[in-house]
C-alpha cells in the first residue's frame, strides 16, 4: 500500500507494519485486568517525518482491552482534543461494551500524547503553554520536526497501528470529537483498511474554526436555557411562582443570576467540553507521568489547521473580544490567544484539509452539543447524503458516550454497535426508531419519575436525600449490643488458655539510608482473639453497631491505574460488609466534589447494587486534586443529618497529592464530635504527613497505608 506523503516520496505503510508487528505486553502504570478485559500495550517506532523516513523516529503507542473470549471483531477508538490520550476513550467506551460481547478494543495514542513520544513544554512534559513553550518546542524538535505533529501524520500512524496490531476479522473505528476529523483524514488516505466507521460528535471540517468556538457555545447554552420555559407555573396564595426542583427560578433572569445558577451553568459548560483554549495549567497524568494529554499538541494542530473556517479571513484579538462580549453566556477566552497563535510555528495546510472522505460513515450528534454543533453535523449529512447517515440524540451534549453513561439509555450504543458489527448483534438494534423513546424535554418539575431522574443526571444535580433511621429503636439495639458484648468480655476474662493478641507491623519504606535522618511512618496491626460469646443472645447477631459512614474518595489523575483499581475494590468491600441498619455515602473529588450516592443511603440489597454499579462505572480517574472540596462535602453530610446512627465515621481514600498546599485545620474542626476521620494513603508516593495530620485532627482517627 503506497501513499504519496506530502508530494515528496512514497512510503509503504503496509510493508513497514509487517516488518514491525506489535509485541503486546503489560502496560506500565495500568492494571493487568479491568472489567474482565485483559489490558496490554504496544509501542512502535515510526518516522517522525514520513517524507524523510530514514531519519528520526518517534514512539507511537496503543492500549488494548482483550475480552476473555474474542470473536475476531476489533473496535479502534480515536479520542478527541486534539491532544487527548487514547486511554481516555477506551476508559469511557470500555464501561459501555461488556467483555462478554467478545469485541477487542484498541485505543491508539495520537502522536504526542499518552504513551507515545510526548509533546510537552519542558523536559518534564509540562503543559503550561506560553511563549517559553514555543522556544522549548522549536529547540527540542526544530520547526520542521514540530510540524510533523499533525493530523495527516497521525493518519499515517493509524494505518501502521491497525496493520501492526495483528487484528484479524472485522475492523471498525469509533471516533470521538476531534477524533472524527482524524478519522476523516485517515479514510481519505486509506479508505480500505477498516470495514466500518462511526463518528461520535462529528467535526465539520468545512465549518469548524476555533475563532467562532465560543459564539457557537453561547448559542447552544441559550438553547439549553430555553428549556426553562417548559417549567410549570403553579398558583400560590401569595401569587405566582416557579417550582425549583432542579434549576432555580432566577435562571429565567440572567441579570439576577446567583451562585446556585453559576454552579449549574458551570457544570453545563464543563459537561459540554466547551473550553477550546489551553487551560494554562498542567494536564492531569497518572502517578508515573503517563496517560498524559497534551495542550502543546492541541495548540500545534488548532493553530495550524483548525483556527479558521473554510475561506474565513484572519481574526485579531480585538475582534475576538468583541464577539465574546456580545454573548450572554460563553466560556472564558484566553487573553493572549491570538498573540500565541501569531508566534506559533504553524505548519502549512495540505491537500486533505477540506476534503471529505468518500467512505460510508455513521454520524451520531447531540442536540445540545456546543463543541461540534448539531447544525454543523446536519450540514455534513446534507452534502454527503449518499454515503453518510446522521442520527441526532435529543438533550445530549458533546460525546454521545457520556450521555449513555450518565442516563443509562442504550439506544445510541445499539445503533453504533450494530453499524460497526451487524452480524454480531440483533437486527432490531439497527432501528433508529428507538430514538423516539429518548427524553426530549428537561423535566424540571418531575412530571414523570423517569423524566425527572434523567434530567437531573444530565444536569449533575440529583438532590441529596438522606435515608432516615429510627433513632430510638437503633439506640436501644445499640445499648443491648453493648451490654451483651460487655458480658461476653467478662466471660472471656474468666476463661483460661485464651490465644494471645497478634501483632504485625508494616513500615512506609523498606530501607533507610544509614547516614540520613527522616521520619518513616509505620502501621501496627493488633488482632484480638475471638471472644467467647453467649449463644442465646440475639443482639449479637449483628456484626457491628449501626454506623453512618461517609467515604470521600480521590478520583484525580494521579489515582489512575493500580491505585484506582485498589480504591474501587476497597469501596465494593465496604458496601458488602454493611447491612440494612447501616448508612453509606460516597463522595468523589478531583478539583470539585461529586455526591455519587446522593446522600446517606441505607445498605439494603437494592442500594448495595446501585452503589456497586456507581463505584465500578461512575468514578473515572482524571483531573487535578483538591482534597478540601471532598472533605467539606463529606462533613456537610454529617452536620446536616436529620437522623443519626449511634456511630459515625468519615473515610478519606487518596494518595494525598494536592495540587496546592492547603491548611485544613479549620475545616476539620467542623467535623461533629464523635465522628472520626480515618485516612487511607494509596501507593508508595502518597503524602503520609498530610493524611496523618487529617486523621489526628479528625477526632483522633487513624491513618492506614494501602
Amino acid at each position: 500500500m503506497f501513499k504519496n506523503i506530502d508530494g515528496v516520496i512514497s512510503f509503504n505503510t503496509q510493508a513497514f507494519a509487517l516488518a514491525n508487528p506489535c509485541v503486546w505486553s503489560t502496560c506500565e502504570g495500568l492494571p493487568a485486568e479491568e472489567r474482565n478485559y485483559t489490558i496490554s500495550c504496544c509501542n512502535l517506532q515510526v518516522p517522525l517525518n514520513y517524507a524523510k523516513s530514514n531519519q528520526s523516529l518517534i514512539r507511537i503507542s496503543m492500549v488494548r482491552f482483550s475480552p476473555p473470549n474474542p470473536n475476531n471483531n476489533t473496535l479502534f477508538l480515536l479520542n478527541g482534543g486534539p491532544g487527548e490520550a487514547g486511554l481516555g476513550a477506551i476508559g469511557v467506551v470500555g464501561q459501555l461494551i461488556p467483555a462478554e460481547y467478545g469485541i477487542t478494543l484498541i485505543a491508539p495514542d495520537h502522536r504526542g500524547t499518552g504513551f507515545s513520544s510526548p509533546l510537552g513544554c519542558d523536559d518534564h512534559n509540562s503543559q503550561i503553554v506560553t511563549m517559553d513553550c514555543i522556544t522549548y518546542l522549536t529547540n527540542r524538535w526544530t520547526i520542521e520536526g514540530l510540524n510533523q505533529f499533525s493530523t495527516t501524520s497521525a493518519a499515517h500512524d493509524l494505518s501502521i497501528q491497525i496493520q501492526a496490531s495483528q487484528s484479524t476479522g472485522r475492523i471498525a473505528i469509533l471516533a470521538l470529537s476531534y477524533g472524527t476529523y482524524w478519522l476523516n483524514r485517515f479514510l481519505d488516505i486509506y479508505p480500505n483498511l477498516a470495514q466500518a466507521a462511526v463518528m461520535d460528535s462529528p467535526l465539520n471540517l468545512l465549518l469548524h474554526g476555533f475563532t467562532m468556538y465560543n459564539i457557537r457555545a453561547a448559542s447552544v447554552a441559550l438553547q439549553f436555557l430555553s428549556y426553562c420555559h417548559y417549567q410549570i407555573e403553579m398558583f400560590q396564595s401569595a401569587g405566582y411562582h416557579y417550582d425549583r426542583t432542579v434549576i432555580p427560578a432566577v435562571i429565567f433572569r440572567l441579570n439576577r443570576c446567583n451562585q446556585e445558577d453559576v454552579a449549574t451553568l458551570d457544570f453545563f459548560f464543563n459537561a459540554q467540553d466547551l473550553s477550546p483554549t489551553s487551560s494554562n495549567e498542567t494536564s492531569p497524568s497518572d502517578a508515573n507521568g503517563l496517560v498524559l494529554d497534551s495542550d502543546a499538541l492541541f495548540n500545534n494542530i488548532a493553530f495550524s489547521e483548525l483556527w479558521l473556517e473554510f475561506n474565513q479571513s484572519e481574526v485579531d484579538q480585538q475582534t475576538l473580544n468583541t464577539w465574546q462580549n456580545a454573548t450572554i453566556i460563553a466560556p472564558d477566552l484566553r487573553s493572549d490567544f491570538v498573540a500565541l497563535r501569531q508566534a506559533w510555528p504553524k505548519y502549512p495546510l495540505d491537500e486533505y484539509r477540506y476534503h471529505l472522505a468518500n467512505s460510508s460513515v455513521l454520524m451520531i450528534a447531540g442536540q445540545l452539543d456546543g463543541a461540534t454543533p448539531l447544525d454543523f453535523a446536519s450540514h455534513l449529512a446534507s452534502i454527503t447524503g449518499k454515503i453518510r447517515t446522521l442520527y441526532s440524540i435529543p438533550l445530549s451534549g458533546h460525546i454521545i458516550q457520556s450521555f449513555i453513561t450518565a442516563t443509562g439509555y442504550t439506544c445510541p450504543l445499539h445503533l453504533i454497535l450494530s453499524w460497526a458489527f451487524p452480524a454480531l448483534f440483533p437486527s432490531e438494534w439497527n432501528d433508529p426508531a428507538c430514538i423516539r423513546d429518548l427524553p426530549t424535554t428537561i423535566d424540571f418539575v418531575g412530571a414523570t419519575v423517569m423524566g425527572q431522574m434523567s434530567s437531573m443526571k444530565l444536569l449533575n444535580n440529583i438532590p441529596s436525600v438522606e435515608d432516615p433511621v429510627e433513632e430510638a429503636a437503633v439506640r436501644a439495639l445499640f445499648d443491648r449490643l453493648a451490654s451483651a458484648r460487655q458480658a461476653a468480655i467478662a466471660s472471656a476474662n474468666t476463661a483460661s488458655n485464651l490465644p494471645l493478641i497478634t501483632v504485625s507491623t508494616t513500615l512506609e519504606y523498606g530501607a533507610q539510608i544509614s547516614h540520613e535522618e527522616s521520619n518513616i511512618y509505620g502501621l501496627v496491626t493488633l488482632q484480638a482473639s475471638s471472644a467467647i460469646l453467649p449463644s442465646n443472645n440475639e443482639s449479637l447477631a449483628l456484626p457491628h453497631a449501626p454506623i453512618d459512614l461517609v467515604c470521600v474518595v480521590d478520583q484525580s489523575g494521579s489515582m489512575s491505574g493500580e491505585k484506582m483499581r485498589l480504591l474501587k475494590q476497597t469501596l465494593v468491600y465496604i458496601v458488602e460488609q454493611l447491612n440494612d441498619l447501616d448508612r453509606l455515602a460516597i463522595i468523589s473529588f478531583d478539583t470539585q466534589a461529586y455526591d455519587r450516592s446522593h446522600g446517606l443511603k441505607r445498605m439494603n440489597q437494592q442500594n448495595q447494587q446501585i452503589l456497586t454499579r456507581t463505584i465500578n462505572y461512575d468514578i473515572p480517574a482524571g483531573g487535578g486534586t483538591y482534597i478540601g472540596c471532598g472533605l467539606e462535602m463529606g462533613i456537610n453530610l454529617f452536620t446536616s443529618r436529620r437522623t443519626k446512627n449511634p456511630l459515625g465515621a468519615l473515610l478519606l481514600l487518596t494518595d494525598g497529592q494536592d495540587n496546592l498546599q492547603h491548611d485544613y485545620s479549620q475545616l476539620m474542626e467542623t467535623l461533629p464530635e464523635g465522628v472520626l476521620c480515618h485516612t487511607f494513603g494509596y501507593g508508595p508516593d502518597h503524602t503520609a504527613s498530610l493524611l496523618v495530620q487529617l486523621a489526628e485532627k479528625g477526632n483522633g482517627g487513624t491513618f492506614t497505608y494501602i
